[in-house]
């Protein structure tokens, strides 16, 4: 018994220091796991700051466009004022302890760039977010006149052969012709700003005219089309059906050979799958994006087909306030009537068959194929019953992006 008393009075300081010694690690481990959860809980603040700041940022811009479509000074300046700049600014906005600072900036008439820029301040804590966008409206008034293809941005050729027949072009910026592209009119070919023909490229008309190939055209404003006013003379009210963007592709689900005739309008994005076999004896609009054989899958089904025929009269043709996106994967595109896309249109014909008489008209355009032969037969009398005579036409967003500083 005294022997392990002995051992025990030997190993005392051996034991007091292996105690201190783990009483140090398990001090500097709840140490570390404090300092992770500070930090952790620092960071989810900062993001939810953020997170807010961006909306509050979104929140005015959204003030912005509302008052560019309803307050009559606003549009007003909007539509007939080519340098008009203006500020708005919010202070505690829904409660929150922050702020918003507005600056709408015209870049032409019709386009407005839209910078809207948040602080939210919590004492230690401030978070910024500055969001950009820029709005545009078509503002022309008149038929296109033996106009085929009429953008108001760039028209954009990549690997394309396409012939106008009876017709031309006209753009209010730049063509581009790329890889061996090979366009002719009949009509003439104009720009206000470029033609750039690159390598290997063609471009044949009755008459060129740009800054390159003066004189440069004069520009020419794309049409408006009423989509969904009030007016009684807009497509929405004119609409002989009117479905919701699930309705619609329930619809071509369930019939996919389907045929719409007069006008259909639809409140929402339009998508063609493969498998269905389109055909539209009159119109289809949509407030949102048109695509057809954008989707790869399932590959087993055959492409997707688009029809228009023409009624004999009234509007003929595939509207859109957003985009028209015929996709890689379409099949075959017979089209009498206009397209037209309030924002751009978009036409990727590898080994696709496109046929269209009557013509296209769109912010911007581009056509990308296989150098294979697509037509476009200019019909003006098509594209003046379907444009009409709007009083208005929507105020899209067409760009946006957002910054963090």
């Amino acid at each position: 018994m005294n022997y392990i008393v002995k051992i025990l009075k030997e190993k005392k300081g051996a034991v007091l220091i292996v105690v201190f010694v783990v009483m140090i690690a398990i001090f500097l481990l709840i140490s570390y796991y404090l300092q992770f959860i500070i930090t952790e809980t620092k960071i989810s603040a900062s993001h939810r700051l953020a997170t807010q700041a961006y909306y509050l940022s979104e929140a005015g811009v959204q003030e912005a466009m509302w008052k560019i479509r309803h307050d009559p000074d606003w549009l007003s300046n909007f539509q007939s004022v080519a340098d008009w700049q203006t500020t708005l600014e919010r202070t505690n906005p829904f409660g929150l302890a922050g702020s918003y600072y507005i600056t709408v900036a015209n870049i032409e008439i019709g386009r407005a760039e839209i910078a809207a820029s948040s602080t939210i301040d919590y004492g230690q804590q401030i978070s910024q977010r500055r969001v950009k966008t820029i709005v545009f409206q078509p503002q022309g008034t008149s038929a296109t006149n033996s106009i085929a293809i009429l953008a108001n941005d760039d028209v954009n050729f990549t690997g394309s052969i396409i012939s106008v027949i009876g017709a031309g072009m006209h753009v209010n910026d730049d063509i581009n012709l790329n890889l061996f592209s090979q366009v002719a009119l009949d009509g003439k070919a104009s720009a206000v700003d470029q033609i750039n023909v690159a390598y290997g490229s063609n471009l044949t008309a009755s008459l060129i005219e740009s800054v390159n190939y003066p004189p440069a055209a004069e520009r020419f404003e794309m049409p408006q089309i009423d989509f969904d006013s009030d007016d009684p003379n807009s497509f929405l009210s004119r609409a002989d059906n009117v479905y919701t963007n699930s309705q619609f592709n329930a619809l071509i689900r369930d019939d996919p050979d389907l045929v719409l005739n007069g006008i259909t309008y639809v409140t929402g994005n339009v998508i063609v799958p493969r498998g269905a076999d389109l055909t539209v004896i009159g119109t289809l609009v949509a407030d949102g994006n048109i695509n057809v054989g954008t989707d790869f899958w399932p590959i087993w089904k055959s492409n997707p087909t688009l029809t228009v025929n023409d009624p004999g009269s009234g509007p003929v043709g595939v509207l859109t306030k957003q985009k028209i996106n015929l996709g890689a994967y379409t099949g075959i595109i017979d089209v009498t009537g206009l397209f037209y896309a309030t924002d751009e249109f978009k036409l990727d014909a590898f080994g696709s068959t496109f046929l269209l008489t009557g013509g296209i008209v769109a912010r911007k355009m581009v056509f990308n194929s296989l150098w294979q032969n697509l037509e476009i037969y200019g019909n003006d009398l098509l594209i003046s019953r379907t444009l009409g005579s709007p009083l208005t036409a929507p105020i899209i967003n067409i760009e946006h992006w957002e910054e963090e500083y």
